[in-house]
């Protein structure tokens, strides 16, 4: 048996006790011998459920892989943040190489055993962008189809460029690299969610030369829907880590990468206002599709008219966010 395993799969996880001892099991299911990866799991803060589900996936390993190493880690009581998790997970990660896991996504039973095979052959200064799409289920939600299908703006990889990519296509949640490079960079943990991970990788773009390549046989799902006014909140915590990133880094490409993605001008007088009266043209727009849809009619349509809704209020969202203003949801 190895000494020390060549992979962490590392879980930096709050508040998603019901999800992850199914998330646990998925990584359990890899086929590659036990000695080869471990499980890590980092809590950020307390959270109900959380130990609970790690002392049962303990035991279910008991009982199935005896010998794959698993670990659970609860560093502070209070949360401080997805950029200090991430750090907990590197510095106690044991694996050469790390894979951060996102707490709501299932992995497939081979992408711990390619991630390696690649990483082997890429070397340390490459990190693997692995593919991840939803459960199937979760296609039947209008804002989940948008977001991952025509919007793109939870997983675009229909832009994914050949070849090496840059220090924005390194995804957090989908995306392992080099223990030693993540420990020796670290996440910048005054960003607490957002940018955490694209502006590590543009640290270690300069500092360590690092490149990002795209390999889609490293699978994942997404198990977890979002409903409208969480991702609206989200787009808006964007665009305030991305407003810090581009302040840390003035005049350089990582500043043009959060204006171009954050940045949004086309409103009309004030920003509050016209993100609310999107906010609430989308709502109504879903309760017309699913009428739509159970009667047959114009369903393709009112499709077409929520997306371009749906991304006029992401927008705005992530705007407002960028320029500092919080955004209020009724």
């Amino acid at each position: 048996m190895r000494d020390r395993p060549q992979l962490t799969i590392a879980i930096a996880t709050r508040d998603r006790a019901h999800l992850l001892t199914e998330v646990l099991r998925s990584c359990a299911s890899q086929q590659l011998d036990d000695d080869y990866f471990e499980i890590l799991v980092v809590a950020d803060g307390e959270s109900d459920g959380t130990i609970d589900a790690c002392e049962s996936f303990s035991r279910y390993l008991a009982d199935t892989r005896k010998g794959l190493r698993f670990r659970f880690v609860e560093p502070w009581s209070d949360s401080r943040g997805l950029a200090a998790a991430r750090n907990a997970c590197a510095s106690e990660a044991e694996g050469d190489y790390i894979r951060f896991q996102d707490d709501d996504d299932l992995i497939d039973p081979y992408a711990a055993d390619v991630m390696l095979n690649v990483h082997f052959e890429w070397g340390p200064r490459v990190a693997i962008l692995g593919y991840t799409g939803i459960a199937s289920h979760l296609f039947e939600l209008p804002i989940m189809r948008y977001l991952t299908e025509q919007g793109g703006e939870l997983f675009n990889y229909r832009a994914v460029p050949r070849g090496p990519l840059g220090f924005d296509w390194f995804w957090g949640g989908r995306t392992s690299v080099a223990t030693a490079l993540a420990r020796t960079i670290g996440f910048d943990e005054n960003l607490r969610f957002g940018a955490e991970d694209i502006e590590f990788a543009f640290r270690a773009r300069q500092e360590a030369g690092l490149s990002v390549r795209y390999v889609p046989l490293v699978r994942s799902f997404m198990i977890r829907a979002v409903d409208l006014p969480s991702f609206a909140r989200r787009c808006c915590r964007q665009g305030q880590a991305a407003r810090y990133a581009a302040t840390k880094h003035p005049g350089s490409r990582l500043e043009e990468w959060a204006l171009t993605s954050h940045a949004y001008t086309s409103w009309n007088g004030d920003g509050p206002e016209a993100f609310d009266r999107a906010f609430h043209r989308c709502r109504k727009l879903e309760l017309t599709l699913d009428f739509a849809t159970q009667i047959s009619t114009r369903a393709d349509e009112q499709r077409r008219i929520l997306d371009a809704a749906y991304k006029e209020t992401f927008g705005l969202a992530r705007a407002l966010g960028f320029e500092g203003v919080e955004i209020s949801i009724g």
